[in-house]
């Protein structure tokens, strides 16, 4: 057979290691970027063994941009 068929895929190159996206509601915004967010990034920065990078829609899709397509690039390029 074809040794392409049974090449293993090449890993997807992540620009984000976590996707945070959540429902704009008062009071969640401020409580995800002030309290989860840091507290999330250093967790990941004590438990990883090289720095991380979170997305959070509210701070990386800028103004204008169509949300449903930015949310889903951005989607693609996160690792969780």
């Amino acid at each position: 057979g074809d040794p392409e068929q049974h090449r293993a895929p090449t890993p997807m190159p992540y620009r984000y290691d976590v996707f945070i996206s959540y429902r704009n509601q008062p009071g969640l915004v401020g409580w995800v970027r002030d309290h989860f967010q840091p507290l999330l990034q250093t967790w990941l920065d004590n438990e990883l063994p090289s720095g991380t990078t979170i997305f959070r829609d509210k701070v990386s899709i800028e103004a204008g941009d169509e949300w449903s397509d930015a949310i889903k690039m951005r989607w693609r390029i996160a690792a969780v």
